[in-house]
This record gives structure tokens, sequence and C-alpha cells, in this order.
């Protein structure tokens, strides 16, 4: 696909030069370096946690609060939307995966399911200030204020907090078409 739009750029809409080349791969080396070094940092701490049976302690904190999975999941869904407004969805993937699979799986909930719903929750995160990389993304290309941003996007953050009870009401509409599929495959 490099190669393709490489090739498309330079001899169909010859858009940028061969001279740029080095540039782009460089500031490409940099970015990707930059994220690199956000998994590394992230996955220091998920295994310095994990090493330290931080994930078994809360298994059991937790299950001396509830074993009920609807309030389970509220409750976990309400610490991944304050982790998701201060940390980028990949590191908190790798911190907080390791952590709260187990405390969910405990009490039945699906872990499929729970993948699916924690990337939901944590996407929104990346529409929500102060980290919100797509806020940032979408400022700078609308050539547009944080705050206008923010208040636009208010009816969005309602629609999809609605969908997150939702999905955590009625988890079958995540698990329907793998079951389908599951039951096919019989």
């Amino acid at each position: 696909a490099l190669l393709y739009s490489l090739a498309i750029s330079l001899l169909v809409y010859r858009e940028f030069k061969l001279s740029e080349l080095m540039g782009m791969l460089i500031r490409t080396a940099r970015l990707t370096g930059m994220v690199m070094m956000l998994l590394a940092f992230a996955t220091v701490i998920a295994w310095f946690l994990t090493i330290n049976m931080v994930p078994q302690t809360l298994v059991r904190q937790v299950q001396a609060i509830t074993q009920e999975p609807f309030l389970l999941l509220l409750i976990v869904a309400a610490l991944l939307l304050l982790v998701g407004f201060v940390m980028d969805l990949t590191p908190a993937m790798v911190i907080m995966a390791p952590m709260l699979a187990p405390i969910v799986t405990s009490v039945g909930v699906d872990a499929a399911y729970f993948g699916v719903l924690m990337a939901f929750i944590l996407g929104i995160g990346l529409l929500t200030p102060p980290v919100g990389t797509c806020l940032y993304v979408g400022c700078g290309v609308g050539k547009v204020s944080m705050e206008s941003l923010v208040k636009a996007m208010l009816p969005y953050y309602a629609a999809l907090l609605v969908v997150l009870v939702l999905l955590i009401a009625f988890p079958s509409i995540v698990t329907w078409l793998p079951d389908l599929t599951a039951v096919r495959g019989n």
C-alpha cells in the first residue's frame, strides 16, 4: 500500500517530490518511535501491576462490593471513562485489560464482549478533553477552538453514553453475531 501510494503521488498527482521523501520518512520514524515508547511504558506498568498481584487484589475487593454483572459493568465503565479522559486508548488498554478482565470474567461476563465494551468506552476518551486525540485532530483540520468543538460534540457525547448503557444492559447487541456463527459452526 505504501509503495502504491508513493507511486501514485509521484507519477499521477505529482504532489510531492522525491527529495521530500527523506523528511517524510524521518517524521514517520519519530512518530512511530513515540507510539512505541508509549506502548513500552504501558507494558512495563501492566507487568508491574500483574507481578504485584493487583488484578487479584482488585477481584477480591470488587467481589466484596457486588457479584451482579450489570452493576459491576457500570462501575468498570465509569472507571474506564475516567481513564479514557486522561490516557490515550492504546496505553489504557494495555494497562487496564489485565486488571479488569479477571474481575468481569469472575462474575460470568464474556471476555470477548468485555473487550468490545472496553474498546468502545476508551474510544469515547479519544473524543473527550483533556487528552482527546481526535479532538485535537478535529481542531486542526477544522481550524476551530477546542471549546467550540467540545460544545458541538455535546449531543454526540450524550448519544455515546446512551449506547454505552444499552451495550451494558443488553450484551447480546455485541455477541449476537459471534453466537450466530458459533451455532452454525457446530
